[in-house]
């Protein structure tokens, strides 16, 4: 065999190698997705990394490790990787979303103390930059709004709520900040659309203040309230003890507890509620009838659990 016959051969088996190198990152990658929809999130980090290994500057899959960190309430590493995925991705949505998230991983890392002007501002820097990547982002917008009026700039925060209610008249004041709802209050009710508009648009999201993503008001309240009371939940989890296609609605896995919120008191609820005696599952529900005061309702149903929360924190003193 001839020099340039052996190069041939090497350059064919380096060609060959990398193919399913990337292959088998590809699959990692995809194996490593499933997991994360399952809400596996420690497992999906391990399938993703090990894609990393093969592939050490895929964006997807850093973004996709980054958001299992945030899930997992585990803010500095989730951090670091929306910092590789800011790094190395162009202006665009996954870009903007990193900068979101890693704005929130900020303000959740210090939400057992009370926020100082340093945290404010790198979050407010993160959500700005996130706009230079998609000026669209109107939960970016809102943020950043949030962030603007917790520094006292009225007149710039006035400014960013005005824009969101531009993009969208009925957002959801998901941080509760008593600026946004008097501005939406001044702007009046948004005129209903008619019934056929409203059968081709998109099912409505809610962003919790996690950055979950919920379908129904009653679910953001919940989530919002579990993460006021600082109980660590999980939104739709895999119920792997049931045999049938079983989809709880709240999880606290501190406390084995599962929480649901049930739209109407029919036969389904029944069922549902069977469903947990039957497999000894403890549940806490609430019923249309609790939606007037679900916060209320909520604290007294789940007071319990808040309580064992503030005395243990009371123990470390905290």
């Amino acid at each position: 065999m001839g020099i340039f016959s052996k190069k041939e051969d090497n350059n064919k088996k380096e060609k060959n190698k990398k193919k399913e190198e990337g292959e088998e990152a590809e699959k990692l990658f995809e194996d490593g997705s499933r997991l994360m929809k399952l809400k596996q999130y420690e497992a999906a980090i391990k399938e993703f990394k090990n894609s990393l290994k093969l592939n050490s500057e895929n964006f997807n899959v850093l973004y996709n490790i980054g958001l299992c960190y945030f899930n997992l309430e585990e803010h500095k590493e989730a951090i670091d990787y929306f910092d590789h995925v800011i790094k190395l991705k162009e202006e665009n949505e996954l870009k903007s979303s990193a900068y979101y998230y890693k704005g929130i991983s900020y303000l959740k890392k210090d939400k057992n103390e009370k926020k100082n002007e340093k945290t404010i501002l790198k979050a407010l820097d993160c959500f700005n930059n996130g706009l230079e990547a998609n000026p669209k982002d109107v939960e970016g917008l809102y943020m950043k709004g949030c962030m603007e009026n917790e520094l006292k700039g009225i007149k710039e925060a006035t400014e960013s709520f005005d824009k969101v209610l531009e993009l969208d008249p009925k957002f959801e004041n998901y941080y509760e900040c008593e600026l946004f709802a008097q501005i939406k209050e001044e702007k009046g009710p948004v005129k209903e659309e008619s019934k056929e508009l409203k059968v081709d648009k998109k099912v409505k999201e809610y962003k919790t203040k996690v950055g979950l993503k919920v379908n129904k008001m009653s679910e953001l309240i919940i989530a919002n309230f579990l993460f006021d009371n600082d109980l660590k939940f999980q939104y739709k989890p895999l119920a792997t003890w049931s045999k049938d296609n079983f989809e709880p609605l709240f999880f606290l896995p501190k406390f084995d507890v599962y929480l649901e919120h049930f739209e109407e008191e029919d036969e389904n609820m029944k069922k549902k509620v069977e469903v947990y005696r039957n497999y000894n599952k403890s549940i806490i529900f609430t019923t249309p009838k609790d939606e007037e005061d679900l916060l209320n309702v909520l604290k007294v149903k789940l007071k319990d659990y808040v309580s064992d929360i503030v005395k243990k924190r009371s123990l470390i003193g905290k």
